[in-house]
């Protein structure tokens, strides 16, 4: 606002008038006085108003006492500006009306300096809303980046910020703290977690073999084995998921081919049922691609009849592991109900906690990937996509 008044003062300085207008009260005694002396002389008198009107501008009418106009001079008044009386002595003669010059260029100097003060003002708001906005724009930046998992992100305001703006970035700020320490903390509690609970389950397994070599009867042993295996599989979805939440995935190139063969043995699966194409690489974390893999074979072999193959072939900068099963397939619909946590199909999903499409799903999106079901030759397969490249 000051800078707009400053700017206004200014103009209006610049375009001011080159002449005072006249001084009225000296022109109405000037006239009271002068065309007195001169009434009975109407050549005097006319002359006097034509030294008058050049002299000041303005213009001039003279009535005499019965109201007939006795003499005029210069522009007529639109309405009557300033009526004097002509005196001689104390006797009144008449009376003059005396009309102020026009100056039409006032108007333009009048819009001149409206324009002025119009962009003098909309310049000083134009330079505070962007000293408000400033910070604010710079907390979302910050906020957005926090929000996409770089909790070490902080706001930087200037001192001379608006207080609000300051208290905002502080609360940012201390926030983005917080949540940097709770998953420092989560970090150290999955290693040890990982270290805690791999110990006793391996630790089990050794005392399950010991029993069977101490007589104990082989069908025990078999299902003490498998709840062993079935504990050890849960852990390790948990330690998976809990690997995303915490840590994200650790992205490398990698073989595409030999991480699918290597997830074959591993399920036990025979190494004829994989299919590769070109042999592409893939950019994903080598333990979550493990795990998406061997969580797609499982599903594969205990809901899907049986595992027929596992294809992997590049398509438009992506890497494509298809999954094809004995049974029917699935549909779109089902896959989006079968990857929310925790839903399980039917009377097959005995002992599972329906994890497992959840977690493939949820890997495939911290890669940027998808989890689908194929169409054409590969209808009703489940398609795993990954980049194959940064």
């Amino acid at each position: 606002m000051l800078v707009a008044a400053l700017a206004a003062g200014s103009v209006a300085f610049l375009l001011r008038p080159e002449e005072r207008p006249p001084d009225m009260r000296n022109a109405e005694a000037f006239v009271a006085a002068r065309f007195g002396e001169r009434w009975g002389d109407d050549a005097a008198l006319r002359a006097l108003a034509d030294e008058l009107h050049e002299a000041s501008g303005m213009g001039l009418q003279l009535t005499d006492a019965s109201g007939e106009t006795r003499l005029s001079v210069g522009p007529t008044c639109a309405r009557p500006h300033h009526t004097t009386p002509v005196m001689a002595g104390a006797q009144e003669l008449g009376r003059a009306t005396l009309c102020m010059p026009r100056h039409p260029h006032f108007v333009v100097r009048g819009i001149a300096l409206a324009l002025a003060f119009a962009l003098a003002l909309w310049w000083s708001s134009g330079v505070i809303a962007r000293r408000l906005a400033r910070p604010l724009v710079e907390t979302a930046r910050v906020a957005r980046k926090i929000g996409e998992g770089a909790f070490d992100a902080r706001v930087h305001v200037h001192p001379r910020a608006p207080e609000e703006a300051q208290h905002l970035a502080r609360a940012i700020n201390e926030m983005a703290g917080r949540v940097e320490s709770t998953l420092a903390d989560q970090k150290m509690l999955l290693a040890s977690v990982s270290h805690e609970i791999r110990t006793p389950l391996g630790h089990l397994r050794l005392l399950v073999d010991h029993a069977a070599d101490a007589g104990l009867s082989a069908s025990l042993t078999d299902q003490l084995e498998q709840e062993v295996l079935e504990i050890d599989e849960l852990v390790a979805q948990l330690l998976a998921g809990s690997k995303l939440d915490s840590l994200g995935p650790e992205r490398r190139a990698l073989p595409a081919g030999d991480a699918a063969r290597q997830a074959l043995l591993r399920a036990g699966e025979d190494e004829a049922a994989l299919e590769v194409t070109d042999d592409p690489q893939v950019y994903a974390d080598p333990t979550l691609l493990a795990r998406a893999l061997a969580n797609l074979l499982r599903n594969a072999r205990e809901h899907g009849g049986g595992l027929r193959s596992l294809g992997v072939r590049a398509a438009d900068q992506r890497v494509r592991f298809t999954v094809r099963d004995a049974g029917t397939g699935l549909k779109p619909e089902e896959l989006e109900r079968l990857t929310q946590p925790f839903a399980r199909d039917g009377a097959d999903s005995a002992g599972s906690l329906g994890l497992g499409l959840t977690l493939v799903a949820r890997i495939a999106l911290a890669h940027g990937g998808t989890l689908h079901v194929g169409q054409g030759d590969d209808a009703g397969a489940l398609v795993l996509e990954l980049p194959s490249s940064p």
